[in-house]
């Protein structure tokens, strides 16, 4: 009955703390150097062509991501300068980006 307590208690605290860590996925497609990459979940992250792209948050309107460390925020349909590339976001949704860089 103790162990069935404790194996109890263990599934539990390892739910809880999933439920507290958000799940992150990332994906992109790349010709030469231009990549268009999806983030889900803050804190995604990937190394398409030779650069770092990062998902800080997304709240549907409007999304903050960083390439190489430079933060820049976006509307969907907004282009921007960031880490020294051009980045238009296609797509921004509930912790989501689709955003082509070139």
């Amino acid at each position: 009955m103790r162990t069935s307590r404790i194996v109890t208690a263990g599934v539990i605290a390892l739910g809880a703390a999933a439920m507290f860590t958000g799940c992150t996925t990332t994906q992109y497609n790349c010709l030469n150097q231009s990549c268009t990459v999806t983030l889900s979940g803050s804190g995604a992250n990937t190394d398409p062509a030779g650069y770092t792209v990062e998902l800080e948050g997304a709240d549907g309107q409007q999304a903050t991501f960083a390439i190489n460390g430079e933060s820049a925020t976006c509307t969907e349909g907004e282009a921007v300068q960031v880490g020294g590339y051009s980045a238009t976001c296609t797509e921004v949704g509930d912790d989501r980006l689709v955003v082509d860089i070139d």
